[in-house]
């Protein structure tokens, strides 16, 4: 996942919420493709933590890693990211129904456990030491450290890329950088965790 992210420099809009959007929407798409479910946008922007780690990884993302400082600029870039979410976001009515949403859920603890997941997620990722100071006593961050110090994520990366053979591309997971592999760990641990449980992914 966050081998993928590319560098700090983007400057076009566009590629930045594709970018964004090809983190975080790995797993969002397979829920949608396996997961349980009649409708699946409105059921997932109904999750109050699920809505507020979404949110929360754009802003932190693009704020943080990609030092877009505009606040329009950030509202565009997050608009073109719910569009790859649900073409239907493509109409403002649409756009202004999930800031709607988002602003009937503030002050909800959900939606702040989410964002705090999400900032979790992105200042390990970035190795910020007075961020990360925060988090020593995290049982996720914790348990995301562990996993990797003992050698399960290598061992999981080598063993998913011994499955899909000639079909693997780009980097070797198990070269991803420590704080990026932990950060993963816990993006698994959080968001993707709620998120399989929301919609009844099978094995999870």
């Amino acid at each position: 996942m966050f081998e993928g992210i590319k560098s700090l420099f983007f400057k076009n809009k566009d590629s930045i919420a594709v970018n964004i959007w090809s983190q975080i929407g790995i797993p969002i798409n397979l829920a949608r493709q396996i997961g349980t479910h009649t409708d699946f946008t409105n059921e997932f922007l109904d999750d109050e933590y699920l809505l507020g780690y979404f949110n929360g990884y754009q802003n932190f993302m693009l704020h943080h890693f990609f030092k877009v400082k505009n606040p329009g600029d950030r509202g565009l870039i997050m608009s073109k990211i719910l569009v790859l979410l649900d073409p239907k976001f493509d109409d403002s009515k649409e756009l202004m129904g999930y800031s709607d949403i988002l602003k009937s859920y503030m002050g909800k603890k959900d939606l702040e456990l989410g964002s705090e997941d999400a900032f979790m997620t992105v200042a390990i990722m970035l190795n910020d030491p007075k961020a990360k100071s925060n988090f020593l006593d995290n049982k996720i961050y914790l348990e995301a450290q562990k996993f990797y110090d003992e050698g399960e994520f290598e061992k999981r990366a080598n063993m998913q890329k011994k499955v899909l053979g000639s079909l693997a591309k780009g980097q070797n997971p198990a070269e991803m950088p420590r704080d990026f592999a932990v950060a993963y760990r816990v993006f698994e641990l959080t968001f993707v965790k709620h998120l399989n449980k929301k919609f009844k992914c099978p094995n999870n």
